[in-house]
């Protein structure tokens, strides 16, 4: 808890010291799972992706609970498709029960699509995430990217 209040009045230093230390001395627990996608964020924004990989890779592995388990699971999805590792970052997607989180499992799907250049299967992604939750406040963003799709479209079969 101490971790999120000093993220909260803006000490990343801190917060992230705390983070080690809680996943050296708890390890297995979710406060260390917690830490570690905590330490990944901060890797990620220091452009540090293999760290943020490593990091992940363990929470998804050692996690206790599924759905960190798969919150774990998307956010490497996201970095490995940022490094071009496409089909690296959608076999995280493959074979798990997403549950709850299969609405944002399809949209990451349709992003990396979208980075291989399959437009199709970008928007089928897409159009799946829209109709799970259709109440999602999710929604607009998923309209967006799926008319960006039609606009690419276009463009591609003007040239």
């Amino acid at each position: 808890e101490l971790m999120f209040n000093e993220l909260d009045q803006e000490k990343p230093k801190e917060a992230a010291d705390r983070a080690r230390k809680i996943l050296e001395n708890h390890k297995n627990t979710i406060q260390a799972a917690e830490a570690a996608l905590l330490l990944a964020k901060f890797a990620v924004e220091d452009k540090q992706f293999d760290t943020a990989v490593n990091l992940l890779n363990m929470v998804k592995e050692q996690a206790s609970l599924p759905s960190i388990q798969n919150i774990a699971r998307i956010r490497l999805a996201r970095v490995l498709n940022q490094q071009g590792q496409h089909d690296k970052a959608l076999a995280q997607l493959k074979d798990t029960q997403a549950g709850k989180l299969f609405g944002l499992f399809e949209e990451v799907k349709g992003d990396i699509y979208l980075a291989k250049g399959d437009l199709q299967k970008a928007r089928e992604a897409y159009t799946r995430s829209m109709e799970f939750e259709p109440a999602s406040i999710r929604q607009p963003i998923l309209r967006m990217k799926i008319e960006d799709l039609a606009t690419r479209n276009q463009k591609s079969n003007e040239s």
